[in-house]
C-alpha cells in the first residue's frame, strides 16, 4: 500500500472555454506532476498531458536509482544524481 493517498483537480477558470492543464498523482511512485496547458494554443491539452506522462515514464525507468537514494540518503554520489535525474525527466517532457 502506498504511503500517501492523493487527489488532484483543475479548473477551467473564467477566461477559457476548456481546460488544457494536466496533472498526475502516482502515489505508488510518490510522483506528483502538474503541467500548464498554455490556453489558447493549438492542442495545449495534448501537450500538457504528454508532458506529464513523459515525466512519469522517465521516473519509472529510473526507479531503481531513486530507490537507491532512499536506501542510502547519505551517499553523496547519489544526491547529485537525484537532482540531475529530476532535471532530465522534466527536460524529456519539453
Amino acid at each position: 500500500m502506498p504511503r500517501y493517498r492523493s487527489h488532484g483537480l483543475t479548473d477551467v477558470g473564467r477566461v477559457r472555454k476548456h481546460n488544457e492543464d494536466s496533472y498526475l498523482n502516482d502515489d505508488e511512485l510518490g510522483l506528483y506532476v502538474v503541467a500548464d496547458g498554455l490556453g489558447g494554443h493549438a492542442a495545449g491539452e495534448v501537450a500538457s498531458e504528454e508532458a506529464v506522462y513523459q515525466v512519469r515514464a522517465w521516473v519509472r525507468r529510473e526507479r531503481a536509482r531513486f530507490e537507491a537514494l532512499i536506501e542510502n540518503p547519505y551517499d553523496t554520489e547519489l544526491h547529485g544524481g537525484a537532482e540531475q535525474m529530476i532535471r532530465s525527466a522534466i527536460m524529456s517532457a519539453t
